[in-house]
């Protein structure tokens, strides 16, 4: 029986594996750092974003890095900031694309595009969890693993950039006779817990098929944020604004992946003028043969300029059989594609997305 699956995220950034909101709702993708909407424990911090790329067509390593700033004060609210991933070697401050902040009392949220000087608010229908979705760590977690080729390792007890925190390493290996390497395939996830926080404060995913990130809270400062990080600043525009030609969007990344991965067009982020793509034809995967147990799969891609996924591979691997399967599912599916408002005219952009492929067992 074929599976089904479901779309997630397309506004949320996927190389920077990083929980984010997203218009009308609440997202956030696995294995990054959740920032909590949790009262009486406010605080400020720097989040270091570390991650290599594995080309699948064999190309060198790609090394990116970025930071995000985050508060929370008092009252839960959050404030993100998310800046474009660059290359290592760059000594420049990673350009910012997009701020976000929620207040759980109203569960009304924000969105400020600097560079369009726009904004976006709304009202979540259901509040986002007080607690990261990663909380194998936390003292409360008593997470079952994954499968049977899941081990946890407990870490103890550190100190991180100031604040206590608890780690637990997870181990998959995905043997040789289920991979098309004849080699194990050892995956490893660690997730370090402030309880103090109530948040991750470290979370690294390491896949040597597709390649690592590391993501670590620093500068951390324990005092209330200032109150103008929860307000839209003097001189932004309502997003209904777009379509009047004052906006010029940028793409996304400084980084060009087709100048290291065999992708030439700029890359652009949802939002500010930038529409998501539509999908229009999505082949169920094949459920492998051999399994009894389902579960999900998170892949991510490219959506091209002409609505065709490009450098599909694995941001959340569940074993190599539904790996391959769902990544042969995603290669074939299609979209119209994202659009970039310019003026009246509307012009096909590509942009990154993340896909979340659910395979459900035989009835």
């Amino acid at each position: 029986m074929r599976s089904r699956f479901t779309l997630v995220g397309f506004s949320c950034l996927v190389l920077l594996i990083s929980g984010a909101a997203v218009p009308g709702g609440w997202a956030q993708n696995i294995s990054g750092i959740f920032l909590t909407p949790v009262a009486n424990a406010p605080f400020s911090g720097v989040i270091v974003v570390e991650r290599t790329t594995v080309p699948r067509n064999g190309g060198p390593v790609l090394n990116l890095k970025t930071i995000r700033e985050v508060a929370r004060d008092s009252q839960g609210r959050v404030h993100n900031v998310f800046r474009s991933l660059i290359a290592a070697s760059d000594n420049s401050t990673p350009p910012i694309f997009r701020i976000h902040f929620y207040d759980p009392q109203t569960r009304s949220y924000t969105y400020l595009y600097p560079q369009q000087k726009m904004y976006m608010t709304g009202t979540v229908n259901h509040p986002p969890a007080a607690e990261p979705a990663d909380l194998i760590a936390s003292p409360a977690g008593n997470s079952v693993p994954l499968n049977q080729f899941t081990k946890q390792e407990d870490l103890g007890t550190h100190s991180i950039g100031g604040v206590s925190a608890h780690g637990v390493r997870e181990i998959q290996t995905i043997p040789a006779a289920n991979g098309n390497t004849g080699n194990e395939i050892v995956l490893t996830d660690e997730y370090w817990y402030s309880d103090d926080l109530h948040m991750n404060v470290v979370v690294k995913h390491d896949d040597p098929r597709t390649g690592s990130v590391t993501m670590t809270l620093t500068q951390v400062t324990r005092a209330e944020p200032d109150p103008s990080l929860f307000q839209i600043p003097d001189g932004y525009q309502p997003m209904s604004g777009i379509g009047s030609g004052t906006t010029n969007p940028q793409p996304a990344n400084t980084v060009g992946a087709g100048s290291s991965q065999g992708f030439s067009s700029p890359l652009y982020h949802i939002g500010g003028g930038v529409s998501a793509p539509k999908l229009v034809l999505a082949p169920d995967p094949e459920f492998p043969s051999g399994q009894s147990a389902g579960g999900v799969v998170v892949v991510a891609c490219i959506v091209d300029e002409k609505g065709s996924p490009q450098q599909v591979h694995i941001v959340r691997s569940l074993s190599d059989p539904f790996d391959r399967n769902a990544i042969h599912a995603v290669e074939q599916y299609r979209f119209e594609p994202a659009t970039l408002q310019q003026g009246s005219a509307l012009k096909p952009v590509a942009v990154q997305v993340n896909i979340e492929v659910n395979f459900r067992p035989p009835a």
